[in-house]
């Protein structure tokens, strides 16, 4: 790189640092902003080429006590079991979130999770409520897992 007669490579690099501060906070404040608006950490860690974990701690960083979901520890502690599915947890989450009929129809987020991952002979009338609350949140059936689990995928 040349630099320009009179600047140092200092205030050039110093220059640049504040340029990738402002492009930093820029890209963080529109993770936040997707998260806001719904979609999930898969799919702005795929649009921002960023990790899980990378994405996760931007937005932890932008959330304040009252952000913060009152049924999110409720869906966290569930996490684990998703191990093989992290899209079916997160469209369980993405739906939970923005769709009111699956918190209006279900008591919790894991009685939620348990009629849609639920064969609709088990519990029909049930099932079908969360069956149309994921459609209704852009989500189609997936195949089995080798366990025999239901998982969900955007549609």
């Amino acid at each position: 790189m040349k630099f320009s007669a009179g600047r140092s490579p200092l205030a050039v690099a110093a220059q640049l640092a504040a340029k990738t501060r402002q492009a930093t906070t820029e890209r963080d404040d529109a993770i936040h902003a997707a998260t806001r608006s719904g979609f999930t950490l898969r799919e702005i860690g795929e649009a921002t080429e960023l990790s899980h974990t990378t994405v996760k701690r931007i937005i932890d960083r932008y959330s304040t006590p009252d952000e913060e979901d009152p049924m999110k520890d409720e869906w966290t502690k569930y996490k684990s079991r998703y191990s093989q599915r992290l899209e079916t947890f997160d469209a369980y989450v993405d739906v939970w979130q923005r769709i009111p009929k699956a918190r209006s129809a279900f008591s919790g987020w894991a009685s939620f999770t348990q009629a849609a991952n639920a064969e609709p002979a088990q519990n029909a009338e049930r099932v079908r409520a969360a069956e149309e609350c994921m459609r209704d949140g852009g989500y189609r059936l997936g195949a089995l897992t080798k366990r025999g689990a239901r998982s969900w995928n955007r549609a």
